[in-house]
């Protein structure tokens, strides 16, 4: 038996040792090649899709941890069958690969053999695949950590490919916490800027505390002689819409699936649990109040929806293990927005390299168009007035400051089109336009594409959406003036060229900073090829544009949290770079929902737009319902993002930078050490902004995109879906049919645009308008 050369039948499953550094698990649907050091060389699925692992540096499965102060690289070695064993310090590990009806599993034991606890930061296992997404077309086959999660009684999670497939982990034992390895890129040493790859995934089995309340809080050491051990199943799909039932076989719990996570006050909110075991379900309030649920076979419900505020889901099925939920009842849409405004002078727009630092001005701007208010107006335009000239030379209309950053100039352009909506006042829209002359002239190449100098960047933030805002504007400016005619027709073949250059290369494009199947890269593009198609007239020109949005949103599925049941994060994408320079906080973590997530709620949006699909509608709301959330719904006060990471230990800026004056235009980024700076712990939690007190160029700021993003899907449109089956789904309005008539009544007075999608033509009453609508359209 410790020959290297066995055959071992179990059932179905044959294992084989070929060589020293090359053992083999196989089962029905699968095959292992397995290195002497316990990692994997490679997982096949279905005898032919391939699910990459790391070749150096971050190989896995492998055991590391950080205690006594040090980073510790487990090492371990072949002692017989596939069982892979070795030491560091006082800790012993083992880890054994198995068959599992059908599925490969890894059993990973930790013993320590020492004579006192140990306390570590963190104890765990680097999983192996090759997450790191470098260059196109490889990355397409590239594996990023969608969504992990621990409860306190099992762990699971995801990671997915943008050509579809995923990977499927949990573990039926309680797991302490989860991390990302992060590159870093640029800098000098000691003031190094985090990069836009991960590098590693880990499963961390121990973890010091503080941990989220829905965590093992005993995980944080094990005791001379104690052993403890963990066992991770690992399955492949090609489906996205089977992870929840795998997830749920895999970890031997339900798996809670919330197909809407966020809802308005009254709503009835429906879910049910994954699994074959009886389950016991309780629904809590905002208050800690057990609400009652009602229950029709696997399908749940309550209805108790008064109280706005987290309401909390626990299912327990008889096993005992404990899975969660979150669902929250949201403030109207007027509020947030009318929030924002307050919080955009509280943490004000400044003068800096980043469009990010102003882009507060969107909410200002916004909010002065839908709910006038002549003081805070007033408080507006002295912001603006600040900045503007420091920016851009107002009498010839060009940038001044670092002008190959191209999305400073476009975000103005959006900037001064919501002036001149809020205003009436035609010199805004005069100076977007200039703007927008200079863009095409000096940052337009002649593939079409907008550059930074040589590099790509039709799709960094989002010039062609912002040119499209424009060119809307002026197409009605030019129904009493028609010098506007000419000017729009200028900016839309600008804009059908960029497009068409989208339409052609699609994730084959550039980004800013490192390149990777970047989150801003593939949602800018979707969304402006979407909003582009909703331009056409023509239903084929319209096509031409949809089908590559809708095959950029499909890859994108990747980046985006579209299974986890927590309201907090459902449809956030998973950005990590973006706190070291917004609010000076190091190192990387998932950022989930941050201001571009907005990006992607743009892109579903125009797809429901196109196609009707009622799936890209749920996606646009649950996301809105998501972002809204950075607004603490008690206090009404701004927060950044929410770190979805459950330990992540941060160093931070601390002190304002007393060199700085606010009121005056700032350039660089502040690396935290550098400067006074404290270490602390975050974890599932909001981060707060840092405008009101840092002085410099923070850019916290991009948090407004969440709200400029709901006051153009939301604010003011409702949506009615009439089913298969004759029902009725309404959006932000609420149905009734009586008489042969269809009668629609918004939920916020100032919704007035309702959006119908319809299988056969009815008479809809939508408040003083009474029509006959059928198929897709407007009233």
């Amino acid at each position: 038996m410790k020959t290297l050369s066995f055959i071992i039948i179990f059932g179905t499953v044959l294992l084989s040792g070929v060589q020293a550094d090359n053992f083999q698990l196989k089962g029905k649907n699968y095959h292992l090649s397995i290195r002497s050091d316990g990692s994997i060389s490679q997982m096949v699925w279905n005898s032919s899709d391939t699910v990459p692992f790391i070749h150096k540096g971050y190989t896995g499965p492998a055991f590391y941890g950080v205690w006594d102060d040090s980073l510790r690289e487990v090492t371990v070695s072949r002692k017989e069958h596939l069982v892979f064993q070795g030491r560091q310090s006082d800790l012993q590990f083992k880890m054994t690969y198995y068959d599992a009806n059908g599925v490969p599993a890894v059993k990973f034991q930790i013993k320590n053999v020492g004579y006192t606890p140990i306390q570590p930061q963190k104890v765990g296992i680097r999983l192996g695949p090759d997450t790191y997404m470098e260059k196109y077309p490889d990355w397409h086959g590239k594996f990023f950590p969608t969504m992990m999660r621990c409860e306190k009684t099992h762990f699971w999670g995801y990671a997915m490919a943008p050509n579809g497939n995923v990977l499927c982990m949990a573990s039926p034992n309680p797991v302490a916490s989860w991390s990302n390895d992060f590159t870093k890129s640029w800098g000098e040493p000691n003031f190094k800027w985090y990069g836009h790859r991960i590098t590693s995934t880990n499963i961390d089995l121990l973890n010091a505390l503080p941990l989220p309340k829905r965590h093992p809080q005993n995980l944080y050491q094990i005791q001379p002689g104690e052993e403890r051990s963990w066992t991770v199943y690992f399955q492949l799909t090609d489906q996205l819409n089977k992870v929840p039932a795998i997830l749920s076989q895999l970890s031997d719990a339900a798996f809670i699936n919330l197909p809407v996570t966020t809802v308005a006050s009254g709503d009835n909110v429906v879910f049910s649990c994954e699994g074959d075991a009886a389950v016991h379900v309780t629904v809590t309030d905002p208050s800690g109040k057990t609400i009652k649920v009602n229950q029709r076979e696997k399908e749940y419900s309550f209805s108790d929806t008064q109280n706005t505020g987290i309401y909390t889901i626990s299912c327990i099925n008889e096993t005992g293990k404990i899975s969660t939920g979150l669902v929250t009842v949201r403030q109207a849409w007027n509020w947030y927005l009318k929030q924002a405004r307050l919080n955009a002078l509280k943490y004000p727009a400044r003068a800096t390299t980043h469009c990010e630092t102003w882009y507060g001005l969107y909410s200002l701007y916004l909010a002065q168009k839908h709910f006038p208010d002549s003081d805070l107006f007033s408080k507006t335009e002295a912001r603006f007035d600040n900045i503007f000239p420091q920016l851009y030379d107002t009498a010839k209309l060009v940038p001044t400051k670092i002008p190959h950053r191209i999305q400073n100039t476009s975000t103005m352009i959006g900037v001064l089109v919501d002036r001149y909506q809020a205003t009436g006042d035609i010199k805004s829209l005069e100076m977007a336009a200039g703007l927008a002359d200079w863009l095409v002239a000096h940052a337009q190449s002649e593939d079409g594409a907008y550059r930074a100098g040589h590099t790509h960047y039709t799709s960094v933030i989002y010039p062609a959406k912002s040119m499209m805002e424009l060119i809307k504007a002026e197409q009605e400016a030019a129904l009493f003036n028609p010098v506007w005619k000419k000017r729009s027709e200028k900016h839309y073949q600008s804009v059908k060229r960029a497009i068409d250059d989208l339409a052609l290369h699609k994730d084959n494009i550039d980004t800013e900073g490192q390149l990777t199947y970047e989150d801003g890269m593939i949602s800018c593009s979707a969304l402006q090829l979407g909003l582009f198609g909703l331009m056409q007239e023509n239903g084929k020109h319209a096509e031409k544009y949809q089908l590559p949005a809708i095959e950029l949103l499909e890859g994108h599925r990747c980046l985006t949290q579209l299974l986890i049941p927590d309201s907090r994060m459902r449809n956030g994408t998973l950005r990590f770079w973006e706190s070291q320079y917004d609010v000076y906080m190091q190192p990387n973590m998932f950022n989930s929902p941050h201001g571009w997530t907005s990006w992607r709620t743009y892109a579903t949006y125009y797809a429901y737009l196109l196609t009707g699909n009622e799936e890209w509608l749920i996606q646009t709301f649950n996301a809105l319902g998501s972002a809204m959330q950075v607004i603490n719904h008690q206090t009404g006060d701004l927060r950044w993002a929410f770190i979805t990471h459950p330990y992540v230990p941060v160093i931070q800026t601390s002190e304002p930078h007393i060199n700085a004056d606010p009121e005056v235009y700032s350039e660089g980024h502040f690396h935290p050490l550098k400067y006074p700076h404290r270490k602390y712990v975050v974890g599932e939690q909001y981060v707060e902004m840092i405008s009101d007190w840092i002085r410099g160029n923070s850019q916290d700021n991009d948090v407004h995109e969440h709200f400029k993003c709901m006051e153009e899907v939301a604010l003011t449109n409702a949506f009615v879906i009439e089913q298969e089956d004759g029902a009725f789904h309404a959006y932000n309005c609420r149905v009734e049919y009586t008489d042969g008539v269809l009668s629609v009544v918004p939920d916020e007075q100032q919704i007035i645009n309702l959006h119908f999608n319809l299988k056969k033509e009815h008479r809809i009453r939508f408040g003083s308008q009474l029509e006959d609508c059928s198929g897709i359209g407007w009233m």
